[in-house]
């Protein structure tokens, strides 16, 4: 079988397992010394594409014959002493009627790049000095775009919403310390004394209520982005 056709009375998952377990044999057979990576590799990308809706049978003929997958593997390996063939790998047998799991990929890194987003663009509005928090924000930045559980899309807005509330509570905080400062001086005669006040004009809780509709999206994209990183490292 070449992995093309869709034999009759097979299952989706029983058809992905016969695809690699053909795919594992070609590859012992030409002594591919890596040949546990490639068939891991393989069905990594069938599962993420299943995952995505893709049809199996599509998608198995788009990967190709399991003959001509190993016959480039074999042409590709170091040119060194053949190796001796062994047994081919049988892949994890699934109970019948269950999906084939994807490898599971761990979310806390994902998670730990949301917080340093979040953390960073709070203490925008609480430390003078900004480089530690743009530091941060950036290290968080570069988490979330190096974590394979988000699509680029999700990302890309990730990006742009997730820091927002803590830009906004920072744009806040800075108009209140901003504020004007009004001083009044009394005296009776033998004392005297200054009173200072100092007051924002509204301009800090404008602030707040112009930044409200970005306060919602980012909360509300950071809990989706955290939620699909924890699904999908579960291979859910």
């Amino acid at each position: 079988m070449s992995g093309e056709g869709k034999p009759v009375g097979l299952s989706a998952d029983e058809r992905v397992r016969r695809y690699l377990a053909e795919v594992d044999a070609a590859l012992a057979a030409r002594g591919v010394a890596d040949r546990s990576e490639i068939v891991a590799d393989l069905h990594e990308h069938v599962e993420a594409a299943r995952a995505e809706g893709e049809d199996v049978t599509t998608l198995l003929a788009g990967l190709g014959d399991p003959q001509v997958i190993a016959a480039e593997a074999a042409r590709d390996q170091p040119v060194g002493p053949a190796p001796y063939a062994t047994a081919p790998v049988q892949p994890q047998r699934q109970p019948q009627g269950q999906p084939l799991r994807q490898p599971q990929r761990r979310a806390w890194p994902a998670l730990v790049a949301l917080g340093l987003v979040v953390l960073g663009s709070f203490l925008l509005g609480v430390v003078t000095q900004p480089v530690v928090p743009i530091a941060v924000i950036v290290l968080g930045w570069t988490g979330i775009w190096a974590s394979p559980l988000w699509r680029t899309g999700e990302q890309f807005l990730g990006t742009i919403f997730v820091p927002a509330p803590g830009i906004v509570c920072a744009v806040a905080l800075g108009v209140f310390a901003g504020g004007s400062e009004t001083c009044e001086t009394t005296s009776d005669g033998i004392d005297t004394q200054t009173v200072c006040t100092t007051a924002d004009g509204g301009g800090s809780l404008l602030a707040l209520l112009i930044g409200v509709p970005f306060i919602v999206l980012g909360l509300a994209y950071l809990v989706l982005l955290a939620r699909l990183a924890v699904v999908r490292s579960r291979g859910a």
